[in-house]
């Protein structure tokens, strides 16, 4: 699938560098320049591919600031309360404003009961400071939370408990987990790293995949195509999402700004739901 993302991401760039490569070989046969056309094309999307994977490296900008996993292990609840959800740069927002920043990113849900049990998937879990207040809030839920980066994995394996959470590196394109096992997908600002919309949408797709029939996903701080982008790579049109999609329908879109909190920033928030 990575290789498809690849070849059909290549910009106008690329292209044109790989054909201007070619005005030397004009003077070759037909069979031949047939021939290195292909080459150069496959060596062109290799070395995009490569580009990608430093630039997903790159967006990878908290980890050398993450501390070692076992320093939380003596930290009070007040401690984690505190300072868990800052170690992912949620900088700007005191323990009260977090809690309430997350609420609304699934209120388009309306879980209302509090002793309602439900499976859930995290994408971009992080050190778990998301998914931690979700438990909170909803007692009898369990999940389980993928990311990239191996660090902040171990960090999330400290603070969530293991009865409750299960946790993996996983690409959110391409998740390798079960279709239709999931109640609820909960996206809390990783979609917009991803580095086209064709990505975009390959993503939403798997989302659609591993959630039930019923079920419902939520995702924010989208920078769409008036908003600033901050450190998000590819903004991202509602359209991407008001318009007809098979399986997923819009329930609420809201401009993050409403809520008067830190990090709207022009973003917003939408919700939708699986119908078939």
């Amino acid at each position: 699938m990575h290789v498809r993302v690849c070849l059909e991401t290549l910009s106008f760039e690329h292209v044109h560098i790989c054909f201007a490569s070619l005005q030397t070989t004009m003077i070759l046969s037909t069979q031949r320049v047939t021939v290195l056309v292909l080459c150069v094309v496959v060596l062109c999307s290799v070395v995009y591919c490569i580009s990608e994977h430093v630039m997903n490296n790159s967006q990878r900008w908290f980890a050398d600031e993450l501390p070692d996993p076992q320093e939380l292990v003596n930290w009070t609840k007040t401690e984690m309360d505190e300072k868990l959800f800052k170690l992912s740069r949620w900088n700007g927002f005191n323990s009260s404003q977090y809690k309430l920043f997350v609420e609304h990113q699934i209120n388009g849900l309306h879980l209302n009961n509090s002793n309602e049990s439900f499976y859930f998937l995290e994408v971009g879990v992080g050190v778990g400071a998301f998914t931690r207040h979700i438990l909170e809030l909803f007692p009898l839920a369990t999940g389980h939370g993928i990311d990239l980066e191996e660090k902040a994995i171990a960090i999330a394996a400290q603070v969530l408990p293991k009865n409750k959470v299960t946790l993996s590196v996983g690409d959110m394109m391409d998740t390798n987990l079960r279709p239709g096992v999931f109640d609820y997908v909960f996206v809390p600002g990783a979609l917009c790293y991803l580095h086209s919309l064709i990505n975009v949408k390959f993503a939403i797709s798997e989302f659609a995949r591993v959630l039930k029939v019923g079920g419902g996903v939520c995702l924010s701080m989208i920078a769409s195509d008036t908003s600033p982008t901050g450190t998000c790579v590819t903004r991202i049109p509602k359209s991407t999402f008001t318009s007809n999609r098979d399986k997923l329908r819009v329930v609420s879109m809201e401009e993050m700004d409403d809520w008067h909190l830190p990090h709207g920033m022009g973003r917003y928030a939408t919700c939708l739901r699986k119908i078939a």
